[in-house]
C-alpha cells in the first residue's frame, strides 16, 4: 500500500478502485479478477510468483509522468489492456505515464499474462479444474478425529 508521505499514481492503488459504494468499485472492470483488493493482489502476485528473485509484490511509484512504473503497476496495466482493450493513449493517461512506458509494460507483461491464461484455461479445458482447485485448498483437520487414537 502506498505511504501517506508521497503521492502515487492514482490508477494503481486500492483507493482508486475500491472506495465509495461497493457497487461502484472498478477493480474488476479494469482488471477482470475481483473487486476485493486483497484478493486481486493475492491472485496477481500468485500468478506471477516467479517474477524476479522475490516474486511480484504490490509496490507503487511516485505520481510523476516520466518516472518508471513499478513491476506491479506494469503487470496491472498490461492486464487492464488485455481485459478492456482500452486504447493505449487513454490507458496511459489513466496511469499518468507515457505511451512508451505503457508499450514497455505490454512487451514484458502481455506474454506473462498469456502464460498464466494458457495454464489456467488448459486445466479447465482438460476438466481438471475441480481436482486442481481441491488440491490447492488448505488441509483442515476434522474436529473429533484423532489420528493417534487406538479405536
Amino acid at each position: 500500500t502506498p505511504s501517506a508521505d508521497r503521492r502515487v499514481r492514482l490508477f494503481f492503488p486500492r483507493q482508486f478502485h475500491c472506495t465509495g459504494r461497493q457497487r461502484d468499485w472498478t477493480a474488476k472492470k479494469y482488471f477482470g479478477l475481483s473487486n476485493d483488493w486483497e484478493s486481486l493482489v493475492t491472485w496477481t502476485t500468485s500468478f506471477h510468483f516467479n517474477f524476479g528473485p522475490e516474486g511480484l509484490a504490490e509496490e507503487h511509484s511516485e505520481d510523476i509522468r516520466r518516472n518508471q512504473l513499478k513491476p506491479f503497476e506494469q503487470c496491472l496495466l498490461a492486464k487492464s489492456y488485455l481485459h478492456t482493450a482500452t486504447p493505449k493513449h487513454v490507458l496511459a493517461a489513466l496511469a499518468n505515464c507515457t505511451v512508451q512506458r505503457l508499450d514497455d509494460a505490454l512487451a514484458t507483461w502481455v506474454p506473462r499474462w498469456f502464460q498464466v491464461a494458457k495454464a489456467w484455461t488448459r486445466m479447465t479445458w482438460l476438466g481438471n479444474h475441480p481436482e486442481v482447485f481441491a488440491k490447492l485448498q488448505p488441509k483442515r483437520e476434522h474436529p473429533g478425529s484423532d489420528s493417534d487414537s487406538d479405536s
